[in-house]
């Protein structure tokens, strides 16, 4: 089920305890063309990973869509139950632009 953007923000997803789970890349493609890894934990929710996409790129977590082998990974899934192979990579579709334009003067 994909969740609307409203609905993040009424999400009760604890956050993982630090240093829970190893650590290890995860390889993203962008809906905007861009590639990049993004190190994340295995006790990380995909709803942290994309608080973490947030914290790099931009793009607010609600606006981000997170695929993997064609099936949408719901927020309150851990990466280790996710079970994505190594090198495998992770489609994110991103409603919003991630960086923030800089202001035209007139």
């Amino acid at each position: 089920m994909i969740e609307e953007k409203g609905d993040l923000e009424t999400l009760d997803i604890p956050d993982p305890p630090p240093n829970s789970g190893h650590e290890c890349q995860l390889r993203l493609r962008l809906s905007t063309g861009k590639d990049l890894k993004l190190m994340v934990r295995s006790m990380d929710t995909v709803y942290h990973m994309k608080r973490r996409l947030h914290a790099v790129e931009g793009g607010e977590p609600g606006s981000q869509r997170w695929f993997f082998s064609g099936r949408p990974l719901a927020d309150k899934m851990k990466l280790e139950e996710l079970k994505i192979p190594k090198d495998y990579v992770v489609q994110v579709i991103v409603s919003q632009p991630l960086a923030n334009p800089t202001p035209v003067e007139n």
